[in-house]
């Protein structure tokens, strides 16, 4: 971070102090008391560490209100405060702590009040200096610098660019996200975060040159996070509080945009199509259901349309798995999975004798390797492996 020595001393505790605390009464006693946020996860005291998004492609991190009992905790307490930037490379600063000189409790607020507008300032002045971003890392390094559980406050838009969690390169937010913490554990790089309370505002949040998230990736970043977040032992929220956008820093290092998966558009006529799990047509994991049968309807009816134009058109579906679990067991997947796809085809008018049906489970032309050096699932390339071929077959001559 490029600030001086006695700058970040006070840059940190602003963190906090921009940061208005976010649980009530942690533990301790406190000569002030704040309105807390409604959490379910009880935080197990009131240490605090923060991970603050002062990077490209991030709005500028904010605080929700009210959030000031778990910071006014801590820093009365003379709890260290983390204050962490995810960038390409992250590294922390603590914080000293608050120490008052007030006689009453309005002294006292106005005193705390003023002190954490003036430490915000600095904090606001926080910027990343590596390129890329490693949510994961500032993550696990937050958590590291509690002596004992507390709360971890992340101010960020939760896309990492950077292995073990390469958004943009891997294709992870169609991902399964049991995958992707099974795949964090298997190669030793999920974070301990066991008993954290893990407060979490912006997610999904962007600012350009970052396109923004639809409700459904968010809805799967979110549940991805989440996945991980528990698999390491903590317990993770996301108030409702949007940041909003802010203007591109020349002075923050570059990150990479993460691009929103599309479902692809059927062929003009005839030609062949190959829907993923970043697709409409995604499937519930090992079932044969929808994710969003509506959306995989809307999605089938451009073919259905095709179909009904000319009936001498043929329609072949072929399901594929990704490679983890017996070759039987993928094959009758796969192959109930293209059924499903042809009985919405039905549904829409194509004839069912217009429409062959095939499984293939993990054996098929294309695939991508989605297992590992260590034999690990690799969670990005076993979602381009989940998927449906549509084959729309045009008469000879």
């Amino acid at each position: 971070m490029p600030t001086s020595t006695l700058t970040r001393s006070l840059t940190a505790a602003g963190a906090l102090a921009t940061l208005v605390p976010l649980i009530a009464a942690c533990g301790g006693e406190s000569g002030l008391t704040f309105t807390p946020p409604d959490l379910e996860c009880e935080p197990a005291s009131n240490h605090l560490s923060l991970v603050w998004g002062a990077r490209a492609n991030n709005p500028a991190p904010e605080l929700p209100a009210p959030t000031d009992q778990i910071l006014y905790d801590a820093l009365a307490d003379s709890r260290p405060v983390e204050v962490v930037v995810p960038d390409g490379a992250p590294t922390g600063t603590t914080t000293f702590k608050f120490e008052p000189t007030a006689g009453n409790d309005d002294a006292l607020k106005l005193e705390f009040e003023e002190y954490r507008a003036a430490l915000g300032a600095e904090f606001a002045a926080l910027r990343s200096e590596e390129a890329e971003a490693d949510t994961l890392g500032a993550l696990s390094l937050a958590g590291r610098s509690m002596t004992e559980p507390g709360v971890i406050l992340v101010v960020d838009s939760g896309l990492q660019t950077l292995a073990p969690l390469d958004f943009p390169g891997e294709g992870l937010l169609a991902a399964e996200p049991d995958d992707v913490a099974a795949y964090l554990e298997e190669t030793d790089y999920l974070p301990d975060l066991k008993g954290q309370t893990v407060v979490w505002v912006g997610l999904g949040d962007t600012a350009a040159p970052q396109e923004a998230l639809p409700t459904p990736q968010r809805n799967d970043l979110r549940r991805i996070w989440t996945a991980v977040i528990e698999a390491a032992g903590g317990c993770v929220e996301f108030p409702d509080e949007p940041l909003s956008a802010a203007p591109i820093h020349d002075d923050f290092a570059s990150v990479t945009p993460t691009a929103i998966p599309e479902s692809p558009a059927p062929p003009e006529q005839c030609g062949t199509t190959v829907y993923d799990s970043s697709s409409a047509l995604r499937f519930n994991v090992d079932q044969d259901v929808f994710v969003d049968p509506d959306a995989a309807r809307e999605t089938l009816s451009g073919i259905a349309d095709l179909a009904l134009a000319d009936d001498r058109l043929s329609i072949k579906l072929t399901g594929t798995t990704s490679s983890e679990g017996a070759d039987e067991d993928n094959m009758v997947l796969s192959e109930s999975r293209a059924e499903a796809v042809k009985a919405v085809l039905v549904d829409l008018g194509v004839p069912a004798d217009r429409i062959a049906t095939e499984g293939v489970g993990s054996h098929w032309p294309g695939r991508e390797n989605d297992i590992g050096a260590g034999g690990e699932l690799l969670p990005g390339p076993a979602a381009k492996n989940r998927a449906v071929v549509v084959e729309l077959a045009c008469p000879a001559g």
